[in-house]
């Protein structure tokens, strides 16, 4: 495994966070020599300019901007945002034919470390819900409508990712090395299964609240359970974007929109909120 391209996913309500998003990746990953950031420009939220205002912020830090609105299956998720964004990460095969590995991230992430080669970052979290030989989850019990969608998508039990005897979240911090090669083997096993694509699929689990769709336990399960291959575990606890950064901080996460950050944020990282404050969405 090797490491020289990156992705970053955005949208318009990190617009301004995946400038960071950007600048750290170079600072703490200095193998990497090649950035892209795929737009999710289908998003409601996006403006007139969203586009030529990527270009424009990005400037000549990225090497490519990838516009979800020019591949059709992404449409078919339209009314679906955050499970599209979701989605995209499980077909980046598609997207970047000629590569192998990747280093994915999402634009509301900043890293302050380097992160170890090939390693599944994870945090802890506790089980919240009941064991699906019980009965079907609920909304608001996540980690068990996270099992209830890897188990119906992969049919197999889903007894969650384990580091010493407790089971962890690979959700989050959303970012690690993907084996580009493993997605399409994932994907026809779903297909064999359902007979669907797995677009498909999640247009037909969108609402229903039994299932909380996540890429990265679907991916490390069947990397684990159907593949036979070690998921390597890396604790990185998260902290929230905006926190003070001291030597231990390893990633700083954002749950909320560029415009709920305060300005003197924007202004300590120097950041030119103003020129496109009144253009990005009040909320996520």
């Amino acid at each position: 495994m090797y490491r020289t391209h990156a992705i970053v996913l955005t949208y318009p309500g990190h617009f301004l966070l995946t400038k960071l998003t950007i600048d750290q990746l170079y600072q703490t990953q200095p193998e990497v020599n090649r950035i892209t950031v795929i737009v999710d420009d289908i998003s409601n939220l996006a403006w007139q300019t969203y586009i030529s205002d990527c270009d424009s912020l990005y400037d000549n830090r990225v090497d490519q901007i990838i516009q979800l609105s020019h591949y059709r299956e992404f449409k078919r998720l339209r009314n679906y945002p955050w499970l599209r964004q979701q989605t995209v990460k499980l077909y980046l095969d598609r997207l970047f034919p000629n590569d192998e590995f990747v280093f994915f991230i999402d634009g509301d992430v900043l890293l302050h470390k380097h992160v170890p080669l090939g390693i599944t970052p994870f945090s802890f979290t506790e089980y919240s819900g009941v064991p699906l030989t019980e009965r079907d989850p609920g909304p608001g019990e996540i980690t068990s409508q996270q099992s209830y969608y890897v188990q119906h998508l992969l049919g197999r039990p889903h007894l969650g990712i384990q580091y010493q005897g407790r089971r962890v979240c690979v959700s989050s911090p959303p970012f690690r090395d993907i084996c580009l090669t493993q997605l399409p083997l994932l994907r026809a096993e779903i297909y064999n299964r359902f007979n669907q694509d797995l677009i498909g699929i999640h247009v037909a689990i969108a609402t229903d609240t039994r299932h909380s769709a996540s890429e990265w336990e679907l991916l490390a399960w069947y990397q684990q359970e159907f593949l036979q291959q070690p998921v390597v575990l890396d604790y990185w606890p998260t902290s929230k974007v905006g926190d003070p950064i001291t030597s231990t901080t390893l990633v700083s996460t954002c749950w909320c929109s560029d415009r709920e950050i305060d300005t003197d944020w924007w202004d300590q990282n120097q950041i030119d909120w103003q020129r496109y404050w009144q253009l990005l969405p009040e909320s996520k």
